[in-house]
C-alpha cells in the first residue's frame, strides 16, 4: 500500500536516533530525453552528436554527502579544467562549469538550507527555509550495493528554461519571457538501513539515506559509504560571498543569462538549447 509521508509527519523520532555520522560518494550522469534539443547552425548531424557527448560527459561528476543525524554538507569533487575540444571550421567548444563547485548545506532539524555559489566570478551565500517535501512511498524495492532500498516519487514543478534565437524575427530574445514551470516527477530509493533523513543536493524527507535520484534529466548515484569513520565528519555552515535569498539569486542568474543570450546572439547565427532547470 502506498503511503504519503509529509516532513511533519515522519515516522523518525530525532530524540532517540543513534548518534551516527559519515560519508557518501555519488556520480552525477545527465539522462538525455526527448525533451533536450540542442542545434548549432551550420554544424552537420556528427557535430551534434558529439556536442550532445560532451555535454553529457560534463554532468558525470563525483559528489560528496558528509552528514550527521541532523546536518549536511553536498559538495563537487574538485579538478583541474576540462580541456578545450576543437572542432571543424575553427569551432573551439570549452565544457565547464562558470565558477568554482558550490556547497549546500542543510539542517533538517533546524529547517535551514544555505548555497555557497560561485557564478561569473561572483561569490553568493543563498538563505533558504528548508523545502518541505511531500514523498510518496512504494512497495517497490531493489538492492543498491548492500543496502535495501524503497522507492519513493514527488511532483513539483520547476522552471523549464528555453534559450531560442530564432534568425527569422529582428527582436532581442529574452530568456526571461520563456521561463515556465513544469511538472516533473522525482524518483528516489532510499535505505532505512542508514537511518538519516537526507540525501544528495536539495533531497531530503525520507525515513533513510537517499541513494539514488532522478529528475528525469540528472541522476545522482551512491557509489560508496563509509559510516562512523575514525577522523570526525566536520560539517560547517558555509560562510563566503554576498548574502541573498533564493528568490534573489534566481532573478540574478536568470538576469545574466539573458545577458550573455543577447550579447552573443546575432541574426542567422547561434544556438538553441531546450532543457529543464
Amino acid at each position: 500500500m502506498k503511503k504519503i509521508i509529509l516532513i511533519t509527519l515522519l515516522a523518525y523520532n530525532f530524540s532517540i536516533a543513534q548518534k551516527l555520522t559519515g560519508t557518501a560518494e555519488y556520480q552525477s550522469k545527465m539522462i538525455m530525453g526527448k525533451d533536450f534539443d540542442v542545434k548549432v547552425d551550420g554544424v552537420n548531424p556528427e557535430m551534434q552528436q558529439q556536442i550532445m557527448e560532451m555535454m553529457k560527459k560534463q554532468f558525470e561528476k563525483k559528489y560528496f554527502l558528509h552528514f550527521n543525524n541532523f546536518e549536511s554538507i553536498f559538495m563537487e569533487e574538485e579538478k583541474l579544467d576540462a580541456p578545450e575540444v576543437g572542432g571543424g571550421g575553427g569551432m573551439m567548444i570549452k565544457m565547464q562549469a562558470a565558477g568554482k563547485p558550490s556547497v549546500s548545506y542543510k539542517n533538517i532539524k533546524d529547517k535551514i538550507a544555505i548555497e555557497e555559489e560561485d557564478v561569473f566570478s561572483k561569490e553568493f551565500l543563498v538563505s533558504d527555509s528548508l523545502e518541505t517535501m511531500a514523498w510518496e512511498i512504494t512497495d517497490e524495492t531493489k538492492k543498491i550495493g548492500n543496502y535495501t532500498c524503497t522507492k519513493a516519487k514527488l511532483n513539483v514543478k520547476m522552471k523549464e528554461i528555453v534559450m531560442k534565437q530564432d534568425d527569422k524575427k529582428e527582436e532581442k530574445t529574452n530568456l526571461l519571457d520563456q521561463i515556465k514551470p513544469k511538472d516533473i516527477e522525482i524518483t528516489a530509493w532510499f535505505t532505512t538501513e542508514i537511518p538519516v533523513s537526507n540525501g544528495p543536493e536539495r533531497y531530503w524527507g525520507l525515513p533513510g539515506l537517499i541513494l539514488e535520484v532522478s529528475d528525469g534529466r540528472t541522476m545522482f548515484l551512491c557509489s560508496k559509504i563509509t559510516l562512523n569513520p575514525k577522523e570526525t565528519v566536520k560539517i560547517e555552515k558555509p560562510k563566503k560571498g554576498k548574502k541573498v535569498s533564493r528568490k534573489e539569486y534566481e532573478k540574478i542568474m536568470e538576469e545574466k543569462m539573458s545577458e550573455m543570450m543577447e550579447s552573443s546572439g546575432k541574426k542567422g547565427e547561434g544556438v538553441r538549447i531546450i532543457m529543464g532547470n
